[in-house]
């Protein structure tokens, strides 16, 4: 355990995205721990509807922790104290906050917060003399000491309970055997191409064949997927319909929100294909196939980021405009299932044989 704030280390920190604020803790405690962090964005090809927001985020339940680094994390519901519990026996953990209650976070990155999103920080030490919370926030590239109560007030969930949530992160109790890379390549394109088309499926079926708390826990999940893949695009469109009813600057804020996340989104699409491409080591056919169908998805993105754009600057025509949006929506997600499929067969051919990929 961390004890003194010189030991948080700055160069660990990972910022992945914006709006990535929980997987960029993950991913800064698996880069402080000494582990080889970018596999976990091998499984993060996602698409998700929030708030009324597009994001690329996977929520923390289903990130790919115990299956690549034997990693655990359990999900709090509970007090400052059950958190410096967990600290003090030498875990960390991820705490969910509001930004604008930490006493460091700059105010100018705030703009998300009234949608409904709250943030992440990473709490990785604490210091008994001091009596504080050592603090990493990737996002900010910040370390910071934080008091108990500055912690309980940034992450209180309603103001008339003392109340937070945090993800206690438990490291495995016996070494853990990490799968070969060619398992885990499969294992993520597989799961990446399931969850887009058919999101909640699989734990669906699960739930159906378990009992007591795992079934519980296999619905609950499920439930937590009913805004992803194809489902995240139903819901988006639903909304752009609706949109024609709403006041202008509502429909304008919405609309600006989204070509933000939308660049974000883009951002993480180049580099997991990237790592793809690099440990994947396609030869030089396939590698230039998968990056005929990722252009498609890349240039389907920016057609619909530029109708959202027309949209929002148009006065007449409006339901056109709707109409434009919803058509870009649907290539956008026609071009990833095709290269989620894609990229899945490849995969299982072992990065070879051209010819017989489509």
């Amino acid at each position: 355990m961390l004890r003194k704030i010189e030991q948080l280390n700055p160069e660990h920190h990972v910022q992945l995205a914006y709006m990535e604020c929980l997987t960029s803790c993950i991913l800064t405690y698996l880069k402080s721990t000494g582990r080889e962090y970018d596999k976990l964005l091998l499984d993060y090809w996602n698409i998700g509807y929030e708030h009324r927001t597009l994001l690329s985020s996977k929520s923390a339940e289903h990130l790919l922790l115990q299956y690549l680094y034997g990693i655990h994390l359990r999900h709090e519901q509970g007090s400052e104290e059950g958190l410096q519990a967990a600290v003090q026996a030498g875990r960390s953990a991820v705490c969910l906050c509001m930004a604008s209650k930490l006493p460091y976070f700059p105010r100018d990155y705030l703009n998300m917060e009234s949608s409904g999103f709250w943030h992440a920080i990473l709490v990785q030490g604490w210091d008994a003399d001091k009596g504080v919370y050592l603090v990493a926030d990737p996002v900010v590239r910040k370390v910071a000491e934080l008091r108990p109560q500055e912690i309980a007030y940034a992450c209180a969930l309603r103001t008339d309970r003392a109340e937070m949530q945090f993800f206690d992160i438990f490291e495995p109790e016996l070494p853990h055997a990490e799968p070969g890379l060619g398992d885990v390549l499969l294992h993520c394109a597989t799961r990446n191409a399931a969850a887009y088309r058919s999101p909640g499926e699989r734990l669906v079926q699960q739930s159906g064949e378990a009992t007591g708390r795992n079934k519980r826990e296999a619905v609950r999940l499920w439930f937590l997927m009913r805004n992803s893949g194809v489902k995240a695009w139903e819901r988006f469109e639903s909304d752009v319909n609706e949109s024609l009813a709403w006041t202008a600057v509502m429909r304008a804020r919405w609309i600006k929100q989204n070509t933000v996340t939308v660049f974000s989104i883009k951002q993480l699409r180049y580099r997991i294909w990237a790592l793809y491409q690099e440990l994947a080591a396609m030869d030089e056919p396939l590698a230039g196939r998968g990056q005929t169908l990722f252009d498609q998805v890349s240039a389907a993105w920016n057609a619909f980021n530029m109708a959202l754009v027309r949209y929002g600057n148009t006065r007449d025509q409006a339901a056109g405009m709707v109409a434009s949006v919803v058509r870009q929506a649907g290539v956008v997600r026609d071009a990833e299932v095709r290269f989620l499929s894609w990229l899945h067969t490849a995969v299982t051919a072992g990065g070879r044989d051209a010819e017989s990929i489509v």
